[in-house]
């Protein structure tokens, strides 16, 4: 016959066990604590189940490998990928879209993104299609709305500009670290972004009365009536 203490212990046992949601958020807590301790390419399906509380099997059943695991915690971690709304101008727009993004790089997801560096192709390019792209259209559909109210320059190379903004953000974090400061996202936007994006101004040539300019109109047609002075008049 099973003691008491014996039936206390299974049920303590039992209660380590989470389902549902709270498995998800356990699982979601247990890749981004390894990502940050001991990187990508150290973490495997056994550390996370133990970290989680629970069994591979129960990992296996919602996501085919590590790298599929660890891109949906990104993927669910980041920021919506949905354009903000219009702000009525470019400025106003680009600074709502880096400090979403900055917001990302100063969360535990952010501080976990360092740790990625990996070999793994397949993992590269789940990144690149689940997480890097859909950031980039954002902000390829935010320059476009600049460009239908005339506060961008038409001719702009929207995927190319899309991604420096971003890139400053990674790179500030990376060189010093998070939190990466609302001062500098707001330098990026008015420094260099805007001067980037919106239309150049052209001043128009001064208006001329359609004569050569730099001639004096008035002297040359008293030149060109002027009669030849005679040698005696001269004398």
């Amino acid at each position: 016959m099973a003691g008491p203490t014996s039936g206390m212990f299974r049920a303590a046992g039992c209660g380590r066990r989470r389902r549902g949601e709270a498995l998800e958020t356990a699982i979601i807590d247990a890749v981004l604590a390894l990502l940050r301790e001991v990187g990508y390419e150290a973490v495997t399906m056994e550390g996370i189940a133990a970290r989680a509380h629970t069994g591979k099997a129960a990992l296996y059943r919602r996501w085919a490998s590590k790298a599929d695991l660890v891109v949906d915690v990104l993927q669910r971690c980041l920021a919506p990928m949905e354009p903000p709304p219009d702000r009525g101008n470019i400025r106003d727009d680009l600074i709502a879209v880096l400090r979403r993004l900055a917001a990302v790089v100063n969360s535990p997801a952010g501080c976990a993104i360092p740790t990625l560096t990996t070999r793994d192709r397949a993992f590269v390019e789940l990144v690149a299609e689940r997480v890097v792209v859909p950031q980039q259209r954002m902000l390829v559909g935010v320059l476009r709305r600049g460009i239908e109210r005339g506060d961008v320059r038409p001719e702009l190379p929207l995927a190319l500009v899309a991604e420096v903004g971003p890139s400053m953000l990674l790179k500030r974090a990376l060189a010093d670290g998070p939190p990466v400061r609302d001062g500098f996202v707001v330098s990026v936007v008015d420094d260099l972004l805007l001067p980037m994006v919106r239309p150049q101004v052209t001043s128009s040539p001064p208006a001329t009365s359609g004569e050569p300019v730099g001639l004096p109109v008035a002297s040359d047609r008293r030149v060109a009536g002027a009669q030849p002075v005679s040698s005696s008049s001269s004398r």
